[in-house]
C-alpha cells in the first residue's frame, strides 16, 4: 500500500474538478474563437520502415488549415525541450513488468534533452503525482523506484489528469504524454469518448505509448485500440513491446521521434481549428508518411476552467464545494452541509445527486459537488425534480480503507433559489480484518479486491487498503462482503454479516478456488 505525503499527492483532483460531460455531447465546451496571427505545429515524419525522415525544409511540405491552403513562414528542425508528464501503469497486471518498464523510463530520462522538464505519475485505481515537473533525471529515477504495482487500471482519468497537469504550465513550447500502459481500463470514472473530447478542448498533448501485455502475457483487443486510438488523434504514436528490450527500444523510438519533429509556423486565420492537414513532396521520397500535433496555443480547459482554482495546481488541500457541471442542464440547484453524529461539518466528502423518480437526464454522469473545510456542498446546474443525496469519501480517502455510507435517502427538492439541506454522515467505526486465500492451497492471494454492499445497496469496491489496519466500516450494520481477483474475474462467494460494535474489530476470511475453468463477471 502506498500512503499518501505532501510528496505524493493524489492526481485524481484534476480528474473531479473536470465535470461531468455527457458522452452524448460532441462540443462539450464553446470556446471564444482563437485570434489571427502566426501559429505552429508539430510534424513528423517517418518512412516505411517507421523511421523519422530529417532534412526536409520548408518547400518540402504544403499545409491546409480547414479547407484552405496556408502558406507556410518558417519550417524549423530543432530538437525542442518539452514538457514530458510521464504515465506508469502500476496495477497488478504490471507485478512481473513493472521493474523492466521502470528501468527503460530511467534510461529515457536520462537520454532525453537534458533542458526538457518531466514529472511522473503513477497509476493503479487512481492517479499519482510522484515527482512534479523537473529537469533533473536523477528526481525522476528516485521517484521510479517507489513503483509498487497492485490494484486496478484506470487509464483515462490517469491520462485526463495528466493531460491537465501539462495544460497548466503555460512555459512549455511543446507538451507531451508518454504512457506506459496494457491500455486496458477497468477503473476510470471517465469514458474514452470523454476522455476524448477533454484532450481536444484542453489543447492535445502529443501521446506516446508503450503497450506492454496484460496480466495473461498477451495484449488485449480493447487495450491495443485504446493506444493506438489517443495515440492518432494527437499526431504520436502507440508502440507494443512483447519483451523488457522491447520496452526499452520503444521508449528510445519515441525520444528519436521527439528529436526529430518539425516545427512549422503559418499564418493562422481567426478561425483556425484542429483541423491541419501537412503533407510532403519531397521529390527524391515517395514513402513518407506525416502525422500532425495541431495544440500550439495551449488553453486550459473551459470544462477545468468551470471548476474553480486552476486544477493542474494538484492542491493538497481538500477540494472546494465549487465542483460544477459543464455545461448544466437546468436552472436548479441544492446547496447543503454534511455533519456527523456530533453534528459537526465534513470536509473531503463527494455529494452526488440521482433523480429520485423517472429518468436520469445526465446521461449516466451524475452532477456532484465536494465538500469545503467547513462542510458545505452546491449541486448546480439541475434539472427540477426531487433528488437522492449519496455521499461518500473524495477519492484520496477512499484508499484509506473506510466504507462510508450516507445516514438519509429522503428525497430532497431542488429549486432556482438553491435548497438548503443537513446531511447526516457517519464517522465512528468499527474495523474489519479480511483475509483472502486460495481455497484448495489456503495461501494468501497477494493481489484482490473488496466489494462491500450494505441493506440499502450503496455499494463501494477497494483493491488499495492494508489488510493489517482493516477496513473501517460503521457499526451495527448489515454488510456483504467479495472478494475477486482482477483480470482473472474469480470472486469468493458472498458473505453476509452485521458489522461489530464502534471501536472493535473482527477478522474474516474470504475462500477463492484459483482453479475455476469457468471465469464470472467482476461485481
Amino acid at each position: 500500500m502506498r500512503g499518501l505525503s505532501c510528496s505524493r499527492l493524489l492526481f485524481c483532483v484534476a480528474i473531479w474538478s473536470a465535470g461531468t460531460l455527457a458522452p452524448a455531447q460532441q462540443n462539450p465546451v464553446q470556446q471564444a474563437a482563437p485570434e489571427a496571427g502566426q501559429r505552429v505545429v508539430t510534424v513528423t515524419v517517418v518512412d516505411h520502415n517507421h523511421h523519422p525522415v530529417t532534412g526536409l525544409k520548408a518547400e518540402d511540405f504544403t499545409l491546409h488549415d480547414g479547407d484552405w491552403q496556408r502558406p507556410i513562414s518558417a519550417v524549423t528542425s530543432a530538437n525542442v525541450p518539452a514538457c514530458i508528464g510521464i504515465l506508469v501503469d502500476e496495477s497488478g497486471s504490471m507485478r512481473q513488468k513493472l521493474a523492466a518498464v521502470t528501468s527503460a523510463v530511467a534510461d529515457f530520462v536520462r537520454s532525453g534533452n537534458p533542458d526538457n522538464q518531466v514529472f511522473l505519475v503513477f497509476f493503479n485505481d487512481d492517479p499519482y503525482l510522484d515527482q512534479d515537473f523537473t529537469s533533473d533525471p536523477a528526481k525522476i529515477v528516485e521517484a521510479l523506484k517507489r513503483a509498487n504495482a497492485r490494484g486496478g487500471t484506470a487509464f483515462y482519468d490517469s491520462l485526463i489528469a495528466t493531460a491537465d497537469h501539462l495544460a497548466e504550465n503555460k512555459t512549455c513550447n511543446k507538451r507531451v504524454v508518454l504512457a506506459v500502459t496494457d491500455g486496458y481500463d477497468n477503473e476510470s470514472r471517465k469514458t474514452r469518448e470523454y476522455t476524448f473530447h477533454f484532450l481536444r478542448e484542453s489543447g492535445t498533448p502529443l501521446i506516446y505509448s508503450i503497450g506492454v501485455p496484460g496480466g495473461n502475457g498477451s495484449f488485449s483487443a480493447p487495450g491495443r485500440q485504446t493506444l493506438e486510438f489517443f495515440a492518432k488523434m494527437s499526431g504520436g504514436a502507440a508502440f507494443f513491446a512483447e519483451s523488457s528490450g522491447d520496452i526499452r527500444e520503444a521508449a528510445q523510438r519515441v525520444l528519436e521521434e521527439l528529436s526529430s519533429q518539425y516545427r512549422i509556423s503559418y499564418d493562422a486565420p481567426a478561425t483556425s481549428g484542429s483541423n491541419v492537414k501537412v503533407m510532403v513532396h519531397a521529390a527524391d521520397r515517395k514513402d513518407l508518411a506525416v502525422r500532425v500535433n495541431a495544440a500550439t496555443s495551449i488553453v486550459h480547459s473551459a470544462i477545468s476552467a468551470a471548476a474553480g482554482p486552476a486544477t493542474g495546481n494538484l492542491p493538497s488541500s481538500p477540494a472546494t464545494a465549487a465542483a460544477v457541471q459543464a455545461p448544466p442542464l437546468g436552472a436548479d440547484c441544492i446547496s447543503g452541509t454534511v455533519l456527523d453524529e456530533d453534528q459537526k461539518p465534513v470536509a473531503r466528502l463527494l455529494v452526488d445527486a440521482s433523480p429520485a423518480f423517472g429518468p436520469n437526464p445526465y446521461a449516466g454522469k451524475l452532477p456532484y459537488s465536494v465538500t469545503d473545510a467547513q462542510g458545505h456542498f452546491r449541486l448546480a446546474g439541475l434539472v427540477k425534480g426531487n433528488y437522492r443525496l449519496h455521499v461518500r469519501p473524495e477519492p484520496s480517502l477512499r484508499g484509506q480503507g473506510a466504507f462510508y455510507r450516507n445516514e438519509d435517502h429522503t428525497p430532497v427538492a431542488s429549486s432556482e433559489s438553491c435548497a438548503d439541506v443537513a446531511v447526516k454522515f457517519l464517522t465512528r467505526f468499527a474495523t474489519l480484518k479480511i483475509r483472502v486465500i486460495d481455497a484448495a492451497t489456503r495461501e494468501p492471494i497477494p493481489d484482490y479486491a473488496i466489494m462491500l454492499r450494505n441493506a440499502s445497496g450503496d455499494a463501494q469496491s477497494m483493491s488499495r487498503f492494508d489488510p493489517e489496519m482493516g477496513i473501517h466500516v460503521p457499526p451495527g450494520m448489515e454488510l456483504t462482503i467479495l472478494a475477486w481477483i482482477p483480470r482473472q474475474r474469480l470472486r469468493s462467494a458472498p458473505m453476509t454479516l452485521t458489522t461489530p460494535d464502534v471501536a472493535t474489530s473482527r477478522e474474516i476470511t474470504l475462500e477463492i478456488d484459483q482453479s475455476s475453468s469457468t471465469p464470472v463477471k467482476n461485481p
